[in-house]
């Protein structure tokens, strides 16, 4: 069961307080066939040897991925799926589903988008039994004459400069014609593969049953897209939408709980996997010696550096070896943050990674994260209750990434109560002033240090047996 210390309304004079976890992970594995479970950051998956079933686990208060290899060898993995393959088996064709996204960012929510949309699968003429193919068709079938937007002032220049080329990367080497089951309603889908706009219609699966737009709202033309297109056509919103309709609502998810329980929404916590010993044996584990090193990072841009770099010079960071990392994927001068108080091996440093995975990977080996989002600075990422009419109930990315891997977190007490029920892993809260983030961020350090020596403990011992 969960439990958790209750918040207080008051902001300024809040204390830290410890917010507790409910959940547990397992891992189980077979060395002689079958299926294997390994345990990864932030997910559970099963590989398939030798047989095609899908298998789904899943904990409390846990993102589980159950993935299932059905090409089990490179060469079938490269073949083209005949329209044979698709449809035969039974009568009708397998669904198919196309998910565009027309900017060079939101790329971390595609993977949510195909296990937790809710479609409205028997409205199709289509199998219920086959997996759904999902097809992409994303940024660069626009780059660059037809981009509508990016999240520089200057957009890059190069292909190979935008965030997609990474993320193309990893779905090739990680999710295509792989199959998976949604969380949402247990079907079975496949993730096919990327498309241009030409192949909608010509295509051997068919036409789309439906189109899922990820990032809808940097237009208002999807309004009239979103009900009189020519397919069966979805949206995912990414803040409140002032000139939008009932009719609207009904054919589209927002990324956070601050909804009615009668509108979609969903959290894109599904994001690439890692095992511990590709964190922990990547060179840059090395350099820095992350298992005798504890991480606080503060990842993103908007947020207040200088003031939280302040805050962690009033930590214990030298009793704890504790580094200060500042990360975004924006091309960006390196910012270093230096004092004459601070000693050289907790000199912080700036990460700023394009690369899609080598950027979450960044992400996964955080010991602690900042979100470093609260009602004053960034009122578009808290409910009406809380910022009134500067409110847009928005995600902030650093959420999906704490809930995604597991992370221990320091986060505003407001922040922390509209997500409560996500949190994989323990939180500490703050409220306005400088020193309840520092009480905060210090109790969490002293916790993360503490698992760290339970856990090489625990290691002398079993080597001692």
């Amino acid at each position: 069961s969960s439990s958790s210390s209750s918040s207080s309304s008051s902001s300024s004079s809040i204390k830290a307080e410890t917010v507790h976890f409910g959940g547990s992970t397992t891992t189980t594995g077979s060395s002689t066939g079958g299926s294997t479970s390994k345990l990864v950051v932030g997910f559970e998956y099963s590989i398939n040897h030798g047989d095609n079933s899908s298998n789904s686990s899943s904990s409390d208060n846990m993102t589980s991925i159950t993935s299932s290899n059905n090409i089990n060898s490179s060469s079938k993995r490269n073949q083209k799926i005949k329209r044979e393959e698709i449809v035969g088996g039974d009568d009708r064709r397998a669904c198919r589903v196309i998910i565009e996204n027309k900017v060079d960012f939101h790329h971390e929510i595609l993977e949510s988008i195909v296990l937790r949309y809710p479609l409205p699968w028997d409205k199709y003429n289509c199998s219920s039994t086959k997996p759904v193919m999902f097809d992409f068709a994303l940024f660069d079938n626009r780059f660059p004459n037809g981009m509508i937007t990016c999240p520089e002032k200057k957009c890059p220049k190069h292909l190979n400069e935008t965030e997609f080329v990474g993320w193309k990367r990893y779905f090739e080497r990680s999710l295509q014609n792989r199959t998976f089951d949604r969380f949402v309603d247990g079907r079975t889908v496949q993730y096919h593969k990327l498309i241009r706009y030409a192949e909608y219609e010509n295509s051997p699966l068919g036409p789309p049953d439906a189109v899922i737009d990820a990032t809808c709202d940097i237009y208002q033309r999807f309004l009239v897209w979103l009900n009189l297109g020519k397919y069966d056509n979805y949206c995912v919103l990414h803040r409140e939408c002032d000139f939008c309709e009932a009719v609207h609502y009904n054919k589209s998810c927002f990324l956070t709980p601050m909804w009615t329980p009668s509108q979609c929404t969903f959290l894109p916590s599904d994001l690439p996997r890692f095992s511990k010993e590709d964190l922990f044996d990547s060179q840059d584990g090395n350099d820095l010696g992350f298992e005798q090193t504890t991480r606080v990072c503060l990842f993103g841009r908007e947020r207040n550096h200088t003031m939280w770099a302040n805050v962690f010079l009033q930590s214990p960071y030298e009793k704890y070896n504790v580094r200060f990392v500042i990360g975004s994927r924006a091309y960006s001068e390196k910012r270093v943050y230096t004092s004459r108080h601070i000693s050289p091996k907790a000199l912080s440093f700036v990460e700023h990674e394009r690369d899609y995975v080598e950027f979450h990977k960044r992400i996964a080996q955080c010991d602690i994260l900042l979100p470093a989002t609260d009602p004053i600075d960034r009122p578009a990422h808290f409910p009406p209750s809380v910022s009134g009419e500067k409110s847009k109930r928005k995600l902030t990315g650093s959420i999906s990434q704490v809930v995604g891997y597991k992370i221990h977190s320091v986060m505003h007490h407001e922040l922390e109560r509209i997500y409560h029920d996500y949190f994989t892993a323990p939180v500490e809260v703050y409220g306005d002033s400088i020193q309840s983030k520092v009480d905060a961020l210090t109790k969490m350090i002293a916790t993360v240090a503490q698992n760290k020596k339970n856990d090489e403990n625990g290691k002398i011992a079993t080597s001692k047996r």
